[in-house]
C-alpha cells in the first residue's frame, strides 16, 4: 500500500485505512508514509487495534474479538462515510465547487 501513497499524498489530504486486526504491515507503512507527507490519517480497526491504532490521527476502534461483528460495524461506518462525503461533495458542486454528488442525487 505504501507505493500507492508515496508521491500522491500531500498536506491537507486524508488517508483512510480499514483493517480487522490493525496489524497489516502494508497499511502500517502506508500510514507512516502519509503522516510523513503531512496527511491526516484515519483508521477503522477491530480486535485490539494493533499497531495501526496508535499510528492514526483518528482511530475508530470496534472493540470486539469477533470478526463478523468487526466487519459488520466497519461496513456500516464505511457506508456512512461514503454517504457523508457524497453529500459534502454535492454541496461543494452546488456552491460552484468541482464535486460530483454521486448517484441518486438530484441536480
Amino acid at each position: 500500500y505504501v507505493a500507492q501513497v508515496h508521491g500522491r499524498v500531500s498536506p491537507g489530504d486524508v488517508l483512510i485505512v480499514i483493517s480487522r486486526r490493525g496489524q497489516s504491515l502494508g497499511m502500517v507503512r502506508a500510514l507512516e508514509a502519509a503522516r510523513r507527507s503531512g496527511a491526516t490519517t484515519v483508521a477503522i480497526v477491530g480486535f485490539d487495534g494493533g499497531a495501526i491504532k496508535s499510528l492514526a490521527d483518528i482511530c475508530l476502534h470496534v472493540r470486539s474479538d469477533r470478526v463478523e461483528q468487526v466487519e459488520d460495524v466497519q461496513m456500516m461506518l464505511a457506508h456512512m462515510l461514503s454517504v457523508t462525503l457524497r453529500q459534502l461533495l454535492g454541496a461543494g458542486a452546488q456552491a460552484g465547487g468541482a464535486g460530483d454528488p454521486g448517484p441518486g442525487s438530484e441536480g
